[in-house]
């Protein structure tokens, strides 16, 4: 398997202070735990690298609502309150708003960085229906590319060329050729599609997923390999916790998951 390098969001309603991570570069990923916090920033986004587990000088939270790592790992595009604002990751200074976009529940970015794509934007009239471009040069939102079943989350392959559509609560993924807007398969996902981490070479994503399942009195979650060129979930991997959030180490052979509780990710082994 072919490195990664991926975006993870990683949340629980379930816990006071949840943790979410947005991984960037070829081995760091920022974790926070103010998901869901109503009021002042009270959290740090800290480094942690995905290779040697090492913990870096952690910043102040900007408490965006999604965010998106640009190819090279220096900045990010987050989702505030007012428009889309950039983020320098080497100081943790956010940017104005270049763009009105706003109230978005994912953004994502592949490929060149030319482009973002954002689903669940509740400014939208098409917010239920479709994904948004906007073009990085200028925050102008281009056409709606409509997609099927109530879209809250969009991921971009590396390349830039797919979008993996997922339906809110559902268990499909919707696959989506970015260039011409047009639906070109759609992938089901039995224990259902939550996050979605996906390899550089684009062959193979990995879902969390939204079903529990209770054996033996214990409460089983799952995380899905999905292979991407055949459109076919392969058997689920049990976790002992609900998997919120997932990123793939450089070599791809090892998936970072956070769960309900503020802390370091742990690392199930997704290679047989």
């Amino acid at each position: 398997m072919a490195s990664a390098s991926l975006v993870v969001t990683a949340c629980s309603s379930d816990a006071p202070t949840a943790t979410r991570t947005y991984p960037t570069g070829p081995e760091i990923a920022y974790i926070s735990n103010s998901f869901g916090v109503v009021g002042p920033p009270i959290a740090n986004w800290v480094p942690f690298n995905l290779v040697s587990h090492a913990i870096g000088h952690p910043f102040p939270d900007p408490r965006l609502e999604a965010v998106a790592i640009a190819p090279g790992g220096r900045k990010a595009y987050g989702v505030s309150a007012y428009g889309i604002v950039v983020i320098d990751l080497a100081t943790g200074t956010v940017g104005r708003p270049f763009s009105p976009v706003h109230d978005c529940q994912s953004i994502s970015v592949g490929g060149s960085a030319r482009t973002l794509y954002l689903a669940g934007c509740g400014n939208s009239a098409a917010a239920d229906t479709s994904i948004l471009p906007v073009d990085v040069r200028t925050g102008v939102a281009g056409r709606a590319i409509p997609v099927p079943g109530d879209p809250n989350a969009v991921t971009v392959s590396p390349d830039g060329r797919t979008g993996y559509v997922n339906p809110n609560g559902g268990a499909t993924l919707t696959e989506v050729r970015l260039a011409t807007g047009t639906v070109t398969g759609v992938i089901t996902v039995p224990e259902g599609a939550g996050d979605l981490a996906i390899t550089r070479d684009g062959a193979m994503a990995y879902a969390t997923g939204n079903d529990d399942e209770v054996i033996g009195n214990r409460q089983y979650s799952y995380v899905t390999p999905i292979d991407l060129r055949t459109g076919t979930a392969e058997a689920p991997i049990a976790l002992l916790h609900d998997p919120y959030g997932i990123a793939l180490a450089p070599d791809g052979r090892t998936a970072f998951v956070t769960g309900g509780t503020a802390g370091p990710p742990t690392p199930p082994d997704v290679t047989e």
